[in-house]
């Protein structure tokens, strides 16, 4: 990863928005928690009929695959819009959240499938442009949210906004990325004795939990980098989510 392709940046800093972002779950885990749950479970589902019979698996597997990409992005919308609407002091909404959701859903699904390939690809082939792809997407789904844009709108609009700030990013997402593979290995590596169902259903839990925090950070690094480049504050930011 170089310095050209990670320009360093004053505006946003690493502890605040780790801090905010744990503020924004705290203040509705139950809610978040719920939500990420219920879309990770065809996952656990999933796991059980594999770990079960793994050689019968067969079309199980599309309709799992199909089931977690939609109900994950439902929920990481429905997340992004309950913490938009946190930061300006309002409660929350869960038939708005969806209803608000389930309008984005379709821009969502594909700029989901397009960023993810892209950057999984430059992670494969040879680990950095795949990691500089992540920074400088970092902020797709909250632009695609929050301002109503199509795909390929969200993720020139987030290169725009990480622009001169990527470095703040990357060590923003590092420790969550890093977190969420060393807790999954150590929970695998802990229950796995215990038998697929128990170590299927604490990894549900974490993933569940590590979604809902993630999420939230991503948020805050939206609201911080329009706020530092743009002067703009929360209800305006809101008031386009609204739209």
């Amino acid at each position: 990863m170089t310095t050209a392709s990670l320009n360093a940046g004053n505006g946003i800093r690493v502890g605040h928005v780790l801090s905010r972002a744990k503020e924004l779950f705290g203040a509705n885990p139950g809610f978040f928690f719920t939500i990420t749950l219920i879309a990770a479970l065809p996952g656990l589902l999933f796991h059980r009929a594999y770990a079960e019979a793994p050689h019968q698996i067969g079309w199980r597997l599309g309709i799992a695959f199909i089931l977690v990409t939609i109900l994950n992005t439902i929920a990481q919308a429905m997340i992004l819009f309950t913490a938009l609407e946190h930061l300006r002091g309002l409660p929350v909404q869960p038939g708005e959240a969806v209803r608000k959701s389930l309008q984005r859903l379709f821009p969502l699904l594909v700029l989901g499938i397009v960023a993810s390939a892209a950057i999984g690809v430059g992670l494969i082939v040879l680990i950095v442009p795949g990691l500089v792809l992540l920074v400088v997407w970092a902020v797709v789904v909250p632009a695609c949210v929050a301002e109503n844009l199509g795909p390929i709108a969200s993720m020139s609009r987030s290169a725009s906004l990480t622009k001169g700030h990527r470095w703040s990013v990357f060590w923003i997402i590092l420790p969550v990325v890093v977190s969420s593979f060393v807790v999954s290995w150590l929970l695998d590596l802990v229950l796995s004795p215990l038998g697929s169902l128990v170590a299927g259903i604490a990894a549900l839990v974490w993933t569940a939990a590590w979604f809902a925090y993630w999420n939230c950070v991503l948020v805050v690094i939206y609201h911080d980098l329009r706020v530092t480049k743009e002067a703009t504050d929360i209800h305006q930011i809101a008031a386009q989510a609204g739209n």
